[in-house]
């Protein structure tokens, strides 16, 4: 349940700008700058989502690895 929150919450926002960027014709550095930062939040986002998926269960059941 937690996994789909955090896909709804933040790889959709993340994610859906792109297709926007793409689409416009007139690149310029801010419009570059957005579509980098986009792209490397989503990068952020799913490691640390991986980093969490991994984590809370074992901390959950009193196991640390």
């Amino acid at each position: 349940m937690v996994n789909t929150v955090f896909i709804i919450v933040f790889w959709i926002p993340i994610l859906f700008p792109i297709l926007y960027v793409i689409k416009i014709k007139d690149w310029n550095i801010k419009t570059a700058a957005l579509f980098v930062g986009r792209i490397l939040l989503s990068i952020v986002y799913f490691i640390n989502g991986m980093v969490l998926g991994r984590t809370f269960p074992m901390k959950q059941n009193g196991i640390s690895l």
